[in-house]
């Protein structure tokens, strides 16, 4: 069974490592999640213009059109973590998540998460290891073979396959210059900067 994992606003705002976190999504490594509340985080914090901001948050929930959780809202004040990211913790038990994906562990100690059967995890590749609910993302970030009989990805042709490496490339303003590089866990120390698919190519 695929996990399904919940990705923490503080996740989806630095383009880099949501662009990561979406294309494992696409190889069907796990299922991603995000709410009303998330999103709406997302839109606070991310430096961009609202018009880009919405467009990025329109191609992710077509992209992943299971992923929007709603009807959460009366969980939130039955949640005993951070009370800022109580929705994050109400909608993980929502939908039934196995993880929550974060950069901010702290919100979520595991007295809270545990009554939940939820387990949060640190958004960083090297803080994920066999056991969690993201090994099989860990395992695609270091290049170990998936298990026998995982599903593989989508192939182009299908209605979901690729739609969010796609709709990146529409979000860099349809000059046909590609806007942005594809993630690695680990990039060399010389990789050049990760460009803003919001930025305008420059000729």
């Amino acid at each position: 069974m695929t996990t399904i994992a919940v990705l923490d606003a503080n996740v989806l705002i630095p383009n880099a490592l949501c662009d990561f976190l979406l294309r494992l999504a696409e190889e069907d490594l796990y299922q991603p999640r995000w709410s009303p509340d998330i999103l709406a985080e997302v839109r606070r914090h991310v430096p961009v213009p609202a018009a880009a901001i919405d467009r990025r948050i329109a191609f992710m929930n077509a992209a992943f059109e299971d992923a929007l959780v709603t009807g959460y809202e009366t969980l939130i004040d039955q949640m005993s973590n951070d009370p800022k990211d109580r929705h994050v913790l109400a909608a993980a038990v929502a939908t039934g998540a196995d993880s929550i994906i974060t950069c901010n562990l702290r919100d979520f100690p595991l007295a809270a998460c545990e009554p939940h059967g939820v387990v949060a995890e640190h958004s960083g590749p090297a803080r994920c290891g066999r056991g969690t609910g993201l090994v099989a993302v860990h395992e695609h970030a270091h290049g170990e073979e998936k298990p026998s009989g995982s599903p593989g990805p989508h192939p182009a042709g299908t209605p979901r396959g690729r739609l969010w490496t796609q709709r990146l490339h529409v979000v860099s303003g349809g000059s046909g210059r590609r806007n942005h590089r594809k993630v690695c866990a680990t990039p060399p120390p010389t990789a050049a900067p990760f460009p803003s698919p919001f930025s305008t190519p420059t000729r």
